[in-house]
């Protein structure tokens, strides 16, 4: 499976995206592998690089791939 992160430079971490989040890995990913693909760009960015890295702590099939432009 294949996930790609896509957001705004401007992004405010509350729990309750934080909380979706996880949501839908475990509904969508759940235990089987995947690569999270994720940029280096902005504040979403880096939301959704913190919550794969967690997700990825309990999930050792996820792989997180950094793309750059």
């Amino acid at each position: 499976m294949v996930v790609a992160f896509f957001g705004h430079s401007r992004f405010y971490k509350t729990e309750e995206y934080e909380r979706k989040i996880f949501t839908l890995f475990e509904e969508y990913i759940g235990d089987q592998e995947a690569n999270l693909f994720f940029g280096g760009y902005g504040e979403f960015d880096y939301f959704a690089y913190e919550c794969s890295k967690k997700f990825k702590e309990t999930h050792p099939k996820i792989s997180l791939v950094f793309v750059t432009p």
